[in-house]
């Protein structure tokens, strides 16, 4: 026997044993109409029970979610194959029946659809009932019973009520993100114009707001060194680069992570990052290159904090502005070098008066970082959206005034701008550094001209530090009421973390107490009575923030309700980065002209 025959003998057993399949199948049903009903209730009602279990909750990675779903892909997929090849069978028996006897086996098929078809069709019925009964359990007793084993299995993600103890506060768990997973949220998120924020960590579900609302005020990002703000801020603005907007980052720190974060999201979403490091050995950055005379003068006087404070101390600074104030009415100097060579006949004039901004502008002349005239970074990034890194050292004065000049600067490119331009957003990380009269006016009038902040702090304590014309506690309240959007990390400073717990709020709480006395031998003895009020309670007590872990936030502001949230890291190659350089300034003004023996 070769090979057709053999091929010829199997087809013909094969359609012998589907006929009689088939064959008895229809005469089961024929004889037995619950039969039929059963048959159509499951072939209605399994594929949306699968349908059912393999969408519940597709974002819960807890194993009895993923079993559920898997299971529901098997009956849903496995319920479709079955249903196609009992199709393909029974259309290949029917028509080679036909073939062979027509008259007799029309007849035949005739008179068992009409038996069967009223029963299936009540089956039917009652699987489409039993499906959606079925979906409604198991968005609600199912998905409360998965949420309570897991619930014990795992460790609780809910804050405790009243005053939490060790005990509580070592339940926390951050939830974890795959980077599969996170990239999906991402996608997500663009594609209908909202920014992913973290991950509520009591439904364990993506927080995605409106870009709208996470563009119509400014951030603050607090908490201790190592607690996750740049992680935040490193999701934020990358969201921002892929909308195309203009971001801005001063970092005095050099984190690496953050800019190879930036770059590889300007990279994949077609835009322009320049790097410009202020520590640099080489010309990077000239903040007065295309300032008119006024804006050369406020960039001078807010850099140097020459600002008018109405104090008898201030003498020397109204000095220092009138000698700004005639530098920049005869011509405006393109570089900060060329300033101060332009100012030696008035520091001459004026005498030890001016001595003041004499050795700061000294100092800063000598900063190899602004010896050029080229501004490019700073106008490509405003002309072509992207992202301009601006690095720096909290080591060094003159890097951090610079710094301040170069805020200055933005703020007066971002405020010039039409109003229906391009967003734009600054990151001012560590801003005790830099956080100046100029920053605080500036998240006063962020809104007015389409530009925003992202504000890094550690605690209460950084306002002691920064230089402003009024006390620690006043610049606080300012720069809370101007950034409500806020994102809140661990702090283990105490003040901090009670100013925390205040800003999130309190809720309604319980106290329940009895009544106990006690007789003449000492002995204490229950009266019985018990008594319960209703007391007011903060949201987040103060040892919950000094004790949340690494990654995990408290998000006011943004969400109705203050919520506690797992914040995963946006993982990237670390790169090299290139810092740019630029042309070098005409020999004259790099020597600071004749005043280096003020330094």
């Amino acid at each position: 026997m070769n090979t057709f025959e053999k091929l010829d003998y199997y087809l013909q057993y094969l359609s012998t044993y589907a006929t009689e399949i088939v064959m008895a199948v229809m005469a089961a049903l024929v004889s037995d109409p619950e039969l039929s009903k059963l048959v159509g209730a499951t072939i209605i009602g399994l594929p949306l029970i699968g349908l059912a279990l393999k969408t519940l909750d597709r974002e819960n990675g807890f194993f009895l979610y993923a079993m559920s779903r898997l299971t529901g892909t098997l009956i849903l997929y496995g319920m479709f194959f079955a249903i196609i090849v009992s199709s393909v069978v029974f259309c290949y028996v029917y028509v080679d029946d036909l073939k062979l006897n027509y008259q007799y086996f029309s007849k035949f098929y005739l008179n068992a659809f009409t038996s069967i078809y009223i029963p299936a069709i009540n089956g039917a019925s009652i699987g489409i009932g039993c499906g959606i009964l079925f979906y409604i359990a198991s968005r609600t007793l199912y998905t409360k019973c998965l949420t309570y084993i897991e619930g014990k299995l795992t460790w609780s993600t809910v804050t405790a009520r009243g005053v939490p103890t060790e005990k509580d506060i070592k339940r926390l768990k951050v939830r974890k993100v795959t980077q599969r997973q996170l990239k999906r949220w991402l996608q997500k998120a663009h594609a209908s114009q909202k920014v992913f924020i973290g991950v509520n960590n009591t439904t364990a579900k993506p927080i995605f707001i409106p870009l709208k609302n996470a563009l119509a005020h400014c951030w603050q990002v607090s908490g201790q060194p190592g607690a996750g703000k740049g992680v935040f801020n490193q999701l934020l603005f990358s969201q921002f680069i892929k909308f195309k907007h203009v971001n801005i980052v001063f970092n005095p720190k050099k984190d690496e992570f953050a800019r190879s974060a930036l770059y590889s999201a300007c990279k994949n979403a077609g835009l322009p990052f320049h790097r410009v490091d202020l520590t640099a050995d080489h010309p990077s950055i000239s903040v007065l290159n295309g300032c008119s005379g006024e804006e050369a003068f406020e960039v001078v006087c807010s850099g140097f904090g020459f600002e008018d404070t109405h104090e008898e101390s201030s003498f020397y600074a109204a000095v220092a502005r009138r000698i700004i104030r005639e530098v920049t009415d005869q011509s405006v100097p393109k570089s900060i070098p060329e300033f101060l060579v332009n100012a030696q006949p008035t520091f001459a004039e004026v005498g030890k008066e001016s001595a003041n901004l004499a050795n700061k502008l000294t100092e800063l002349a000598f900063l190899r970082a602004n010896q050029t005239e080229d501004a490019s970074p700073l106008l490509d990034v405003f002309q072509h959206s992207g992202c301009l890194l601006i690095e720096g050292t909290p080591n060094n004065q003159s890097v951090l005034t610079l710094m301040k000049m170069l805020h200055v600067r933005i703020v007066q490119l971002a405020s010039n701008r039409q109003p229906s331009e391009t967003p734009v957003n600054i990151w001012l990380d560590e801003a005790k550094y830099v956080l100046c009269p100029s920053v605080i006016n500036g998240l006063g009038t962020s809104r007015s001209f389409n530009f925003r902040y992202s504000i890094t702090t550690q605690s209460n304590s950084d306002y002691e530090t920064i230089q402003v014309p009024y006390s620690p506690e006043a610049a606080r309240k300012v720069v809370n009421d101007d950034t409500p959007l806020r994102v809140i990390y661990s702090s283990r400073d105490h003040d901090t973390a009670e100013s925390i717990s205040k800003h999130c709020g309190t809720q309604e709480g319980i106290i329940s107490s009895s009544s106990t006395s006690i007789n003449e031998l000492a002995t204490e003895t229950s009266n019985g009575e018990r008594r319960v009020s209703i007391s007011e309670e903060p949201i987040f007590h103060p040892n919950i923030i000094k004790g949340l872990p690494t990654g995990m936030a408290i998000i006011t502001g943004a969400v109705p309700w203050p919520t506690l949230v797992s914040i995963p890291t946006l993982l990237v190659d670390k790169l090299n980065i290139q810092a740019h350089k630029a042309p070098p300034l005409d020999p004259k003004y790099q020597s600071g002209g004749e005043n280096e023996e003020l330094l």
